[in-house]
């Protein structure tokens, strides 16, 4: 597994977690019988934005968004990216998600 700290407000990761995973299940803490001390911080992140250098902007996902048409420039997490990560929580957040 790998921890990221999630400071109030912002925080700036670089996703080294399963390249691939949707960033609901991985929001979640997708547990596997390998990897079983994840945890959800689904409740506490608002937003997740990626730079898209192709394009020039700021790509976005939203929590609890995923069924809406147009709501979501991207949807699943990949490795080696960086994200910038809103929460709610004052105080911040660890979490916790298999690699």
């Amino acid at each position: 597994t790998v921890t990221y700290t999630l400071s109030f407000r912002w925080s700036l990761i670089v996703w080294t977690g399963q390249d691939g995973i949707s960033a609901s299940a991985a929001l979640r803490g997708q547990e596997t019988p390998d990897n079983p001390q994840t945890n959800d911080v689904s409740s506490s992140v608002t937003a997740i934005y990626r730079w898209n250098g192709s394009q020039q902007k700021w790509d976005g996902y939203f929590p609890g968004s995923d069924n809406v048409f147009g709501a979501n420039d991207f949807t699943t997490l990949t490795k080696g990216v960086a994200y910038w990560i809103a929460i709610s929580t004052q105080g911040g957040v660890s979490w916790t998600v298999a690699q």
